[in-house]
């Protein structure tokens, strides 16, 4: 059974084509002013928070 930490289902789910342009939309809507003011990329932040973190962020968009 999955854990409620686990994304692996999301992450596959979201793979599918019919919600891959949608799920970018979102994403960008939550993410992208904090990027941009940022001058940064979604990576930059695993860089500096580490893969857990910004995977937990991933999972909140």
């Amino acid at each position: 059974m999955p854990t409620s930490h686990d994304l692996k289902g999301l992450m596959k789910f979201l793979a599918r084509d019919e919600w891959r342009d949608p799920f970018e939309e979102i994403f960008d809507d939550h993410f992208g002013p904090v990027l941009e003011a940022g001058d940064m990329e979604f990576e930059d932040i695993a860089e500096i928070l580490g893969d857990d973190w910004a995977m937990t962020l991933w999972g909140c968009a």
